[in-house]
């Protein structure tokens, strides 16, 4: 198993970037649209993180969630997102960097996982995953919070393992992130430098097209103004890395125009394991 440490290649190198789905859950559409919607009908969302790749390095996007909070959350858990990266050649003790778009359940479990990792949090959104409102249990507050997700980040800030971010910060060189505000108050998205040019990774500034075709804001907002505005930043983003990739969202079965995901992978090495079992 290769172990990734921080020794790099050149910094105007291009990014490897995967895309690892690590569950599912079933939903309606009227429900997942703020306001709802006339053409209401089943959908399937998915659940992902991300990694980068460069030569010796490797930075996480976010670290999904557990098998305990899937069954507690009734999510169908596929994978644990951690232990897919070494299909991938990364060992977790491996991963230099994890960037946390936000701290809700789905994006920040798993971190004792990367034991070595240097996390990035916009200090907007650890304020207010310590605050009075994740005693109020409702989907845009606490509920959508684990105390052991956020004790942990507290801890690792204890420890000198955490870089607090106001605003915009170069993660590495290629990587950058970009704190929008609406679906939390410190939710950021990352731009990554790749071969086919730079790639926006919304997380949940974006959970499907619609939310950016039609303007259609997911039904978790914390801040509806914030939320439009995150959309208009991040067109004015794409505009200023002129990338030909303009939206790479969440809702990765809809879209045809990304080169690569993990999945196939996994799925091919699982398969070619039960033969060389059989």
């Amino acid at each position: 198993m290769t172990t990734h440490s921080a020794t790099a290649g050149s910094a105007n190198s291009p990014w490897e970037l995967y895309a690892i789905r690590y569950a599912q859950m079933g939903n309606t559409r009227a429900h997942l649209f703020l306001g709802g919607v006339t053409d209401d009908g089943p959908i399937q969302m998915s659940y992902y993180v991300w990694l980068a790749k460069r030569g010796n390095e490797a930075v996480l996007i976010d670290t999904g969630f557990s098998k305990a909070t899937a069954d507690r959350r009734q999510r169908n858990w596929q994978r644990c997102p951690i232990d897919s990266l070494k299909l991938l050649g990364v060992a977790p003790e491996g991963v230099n960097d994890v960037i946390v778009t936000h701290l809700h359940y789905d994006h920040a479990g798993n971190l004792p996982k990367t034991p070595n990792a240097r996390l990035h949090v916009q200090t907007r959104e650890l304020q207010f995953a310590t605050s009075r409102y994740m005693c109020v249990k409702h989907i845009t507050l606490g509920g959508v919070f684990e105390a052991e997700d956020v004790t942990t980040v507290v801890r690792e800030n204890f420890a000198g393992k955490v870089n607090l971010i106001d605003g915009h910060a170069v993660v590495r060189p290629g990587i950058e992130v970009h704190r929008t505000g609406g679906h939390t108050p410190g939710i950021q998205m990352v731009t990554v430098l790749t071969a086919r040019g730079p790639v926006v990774l919304m997380s949940d500034c974006a959970h499907l097209y619609e939310n950016i075709s039609h303007l259609r804001p997911f039904y978790i907002v914390f801040d509806l103004a914030d939320k439009v505005r995150e959309i208009n930043q991040k067109e004015q983003i794409v505009k200023q890395e002129e990338t030909n990739l303009v939206h790479l969202v969440k809702e990765l079965e809809k879209e045809k125009n990304y080169t690569y995901t993990v999945m196939d992978k996994i799925q091919k090495t699982q398969s070619q394991d039960k033969m060389d079992a059989s």
